[in-house]
């Protein structure tokens, strides 16, 4: 399994999906996070792997645009099964949660609470998920007659971190957002965070919909207040990562192994209706 930075506060419950599977037919795990920051090396360092001659297959997660890993291990024979998808390989094994879908909803979800001015924090621009979250955003914006606003848009890892930097870049702005979108739990703890720092309470003066794997240390019914969350189980994908990629080693053609998850949608607290009250409060971070 091969995984880069921006999967690695989310790799353990994955690994442990794909492992449940594999443990089951005597098979074997190796994992290999890719952080070096340079696609050079992080292509050789693939290379070194499907040359040593000890796998029988890849999962690879979170792919970028053009993956060049993805192109050796296929130039080299080897199965791979992307954790995602990736564009210009029509020929390649993927499952995949239709994150265009919840994004979707979540802005639906939000359009229909009154809020025009949605922020998005989304995945570094160079995933080929960050595409299809935006495609998402964009659709309901669009169905709404909402305006595309670049400056309420940002791209980066999906941590803590990053949700509250941005969330605060938000909040200074001189009409901020009335509500954020993003990708993770981890993410929208950030934003937590950020509105507290501004005064500002989550589910009254700003409305969080984010995107839940299901972690176990990290759900959205324990975030207080309880998040109103898309839902989608990581551990469960890597359990059916690990079935796929068995069905690729036994033969399997590649371009009949394609799978795409929904998720469930689940309204907490971190969302309400919006009022003019609720703008009062603005660039006072």
């Amino acid at each position: 399994m091969i995984f880069d930075r921006a999967m690695q506060s989310h790799s353990v419950e994955f690994i442990a999906g794909v492992g449940e599977a594999l443990v089951e037919c005597g098979s074997e795990l190796s994992v290999a996070p890719l952080a070096s920051g340079s696609e050079e090396r992080d292509v050789e360092a693939c290379d070194r792997l499907v040359k040593s001659g000890r796998i029988d297959a890849a999962i690879l997660c979170a792919p970028v645009t053009g993956d060049h890993r993805l192109m050796s291990m296929q130039e080299q024979g080897l199965p791979c099964l992307l954790f995602g998808r990736a564009s210009g390989y029509p020929l390649h094994a993927w499952l995949d949660i239709d994150t265009t879908a919840l994004t979707r909803r979540a802005v639906d979800y939000l359009i229909s609470l009154a809020h025009r001015r949605i922020a998005m924090i989304n995945a570094p621009s160079d995933q080929y998920l960050s595409g299809r979250r935006e495609a998402g955003y964009r659709q309901a914006l669009h169905a709404a007659a909402i305006s595309y606003d670049p400056e309420i848009i940002a791209n980066g890892d999906l941590t803590e971190t990053n949700g509250f930097l941005f969330t605060r870049a938000f909040l200074n702005l001189p009409t901020r957002p009335t509500a954020i979108v993003t990708g993770t739990t981890e993410s929208a703890l950030g934003i937590y965070r950020a509105a507290r720092s501004c005064s500002l309470i989550v589910g009254r003066d700003l409305s969080v919909v984010a995107h839940d794997d299901r972690l176990a240390a990290m759900r959205a019914e324990h975030m207080d207040p309880v998040l109103t969350s898309t839902r989608a189980s990581l551990r469960c994908a890597g359990r059916r990562a690990g079935e796929l990629v068995l069905k690729l080693i036994a033969g399997q053609p590649a371009d009949t192994v394609h799978e795409e998850w929904r998720a469930e949608f689940f309204v907490g607290k971190s969302s309400c209706q919006y009022h003019d009250q609720a703008d009062k409060k603005e660039g006072n971070c």
